[in-house]
């Protein structure tokens, strides 16, 4: 809303038509650069322009640039006015049948289409492949839960009309209540603040469980790029490792029987070309052949680089030796007296905690950096490369 009368209607016309111009021809930032410009140089000039925190009340994402809403949208809005109806009459009908019972209305209602939304096209229940999305829902909006249940058919009435009131066993609990209801909430939340602090624990928990080989939560949905082309698996990775496998499989199958019937008719075709009293069965095995679908070859994605070093040159039995090598950073003493040998063909490996010398221990031998005391050899024409853990850095 302008905060003073428009003095120029037309003039300010031309500015928006001016602004949308480009807008559409040379982007946002463009508008949003000349903007900012034309906005400091006014306050340059002198002039007296307030700044206003509020911004617009339109949703991020411009109307033109939002994707159409998946399903059907008028089908969708009459089972949520369904199911806000029976969210109410949910708590209505249990205190009329005991007053002073209590429940929450406005707290579904406010955020029904949100729910909605995330039920029809977002939340994933447990599978075969699947474990199942975890839902936090706030406690307050139970009703709407319930509700939406009901519909689907998976509470009936006498437990609906039981609403708050399940000391008998037969009731739905006030708010989200895995304990009493088991087979129905994951997660008691009631807490708007609590909520969130223990979806936060849950994450750490499941990665905990990941990281232990417990259980695979790396991801619960994995999209596969590979040759030029995307392929979404709705599971674990675990999940995604098998079925990539199972697709394969089929691709390839189907693959093999049509060129066996592509085959078949090439030969046919083949056969019989120069016969004349085949010539319109050849014709029309030709149209056939030209009709097919072709189903591209499978793509193997096991091919391996092969690669060779050439050939070092002979040395001597001795590669590299440490004598009386001693070594220190500050106060801190890692080698003293410290003597080693490394022999032709022998492989070994390093262990120990952070700061006991593997690092260190590497470096000395392979001469990238130079002992404290002691002597470091190489033998007969050994040649070294060393590859430092932080070489990327």
């Amino acid at each position: 809303m302008a905060l003073t009368p428009d003095i120029d209607p037309q003039e300010t016309q031309e500015w928006l038509e001016a602004i949308d111009a480009v807008l559409a021809n040379e982007g946002t930032e463009r508008a949003h650069f000349l903007l900012e410009t034309l906005i400091d140089k006014a306050r340059r000039s002198g002039a007296y322009l307030p700044y206003n925190a509020t911004t617009a009340y339109v949703n991020t994402i411009p109307t033109h640039l939002q994707q159409r809403l998946p399903g059907n949208p008028d089908m969708e809005r009459r089972i949520r006015a369904l199911i806000r109806w029976n969210a109410i009459m949910t708590v209505l009908r249990a205190n009329e049948k005991s007053p002073g019972v209590g429940g929450h209305i406005a707290s579904f209602q406010s955020a029904a289409t949100l729910y909605d939304v995330g039920f029809n096209h977002f939340f994933r229940a447990a599978n075969d492949k699947f474990g199942g999305d975890l839902i936090f829902f706030q406690g307050h909006s139970s009703p709407g839960v319930y509700a939406r249940a009901f519909l689907e058919g998976r509470l009936t009435e006498d437990q609906m009309d039981n609403f708050r009131q399940e000391t008998g066993g037969n009731g739905l609990s006030s708010y989200p209540h895995p304990w009493l209801m088991p087979d129905f909430w994951q997660f008691p939340t009631v807490s708007m603040g609590l909520g969130p602090l223990q979806g936060i624990y849950q994450a750490r928990f499941l990665k905990y469980l990941h990281d232990r080989a417990l259980l695979d939560t790396l991801c619960t949905r994995t999209i596969a790029f590979a040759h030029g082309r995307a392929e979404e698996y709705a599971g674990n990775f675990s999940y995604f490792e098998r079925e990539s496998v199972l697709r394969k499989e089929i691709q390839l199958k189907q693959y093999e029987a049509q060129q066996r019937e592509i085959n078949e008719i090439q030969r046919f075709i083949d056969r019989f070309r120069a016969s004349a009293n085949k010539a319109t069965l050849v014709q029309s095995r030709i149209k056939m052949l030209a009709k097919i679908e072709r189903i591209p070859q499978p793509e193997r994605d096991d091919a391996v680089m092969n690669f060779k070093f050439p050939p070092p040159p002979n040395s001597g039995h001795m590669v590299a030796k440490l004598e009386g090598v001693a070594k220190s950073y500050g106060p801190l003493n890692i080698f003293s007296g410290f003597d080693f040998e490394i022999n032709k063909g022998e492989k070994f490996a390093i262990v120990g905690p952070n700061g006991a010398g593997k690092s260190t221990f590497c470096r000395l031998i392979t001469a990238q950096e130079e002992p404290d005391a002691g002597a470091h050899t190489f033998g007969h024409k050994v040649a070294t490369s060393f590859f430092s853990q932080n070489h990327a850095d």
